[in-house]
């Protein structure tokens, strides 16, 4: 019976654990934009496979591939400006970090590589710098690099 004070505390505690972790966790349902390719592809992501993937498709839907293939999670995928590469999360070498791909299937490129996760790259519009979220020193906080990945600012 006296422990009954300590229900509401414990549920506090249990919903505020829960929401840190969604914050931190990338969400691979979410509505991260994805604008068609110049040659009219969509990318996106799915784990259809049983892990999330990158996929390509044609604007009507025909046509899928797969772009990614591993055992790990690749998620919020964003094309470049001139539809030529894309960029997205995974957790492929340990923690969430951002990678970028060509459209036409080559081999992934780490752009990060901390202690931090990494979420939601996006490109700048004139595709020479990529804004993402980072835990890189403590609490998220936005920063940008360059879209090789270098000179990465906060």
């Amino acid at each position: 019976m006296k422990y009954l004070c300590y229900i509401p505390v414990l549920m506090l505690f249990c919903f505020m654990v829960e929401r840190l972790y969604a914050l931190r966790k990338p969400n691979i349902n979410n509505t991260h934009r994805q604008q068609p390719a110049h040659e009219g592809l969509i990318a996106f992501c799915s784990d259809r496979d049983g892990d999330p993937e990158i996929y390509l498709m044609n604007e009507d839907g025909s046509g899928v591939r797969k772009l990614t293939d591993n055992t790990s999670e690749d998620l919020a995928p964003d094309w470049s400006p001139d539809g030529s590469r894309i960029d997205f999360v995974s957790d492929r070498d340990g923690d969430y970090e951002i990678y970028k791909i060509e459209s036409d299937e080559s081999h992934p490129l780490r752009l990060t590589d901390h202690a931090g996760e990494d979420f939601h790259p996006c490109w700048s519009p004139d595709g020479t710098k990529i804004v993402f979220e980072s835990f890189l020193e403590g609490p998220q906080d936005i920063y940008v690099m360059d879209f090789d990945g270098n000179n990465r600012q906060r």
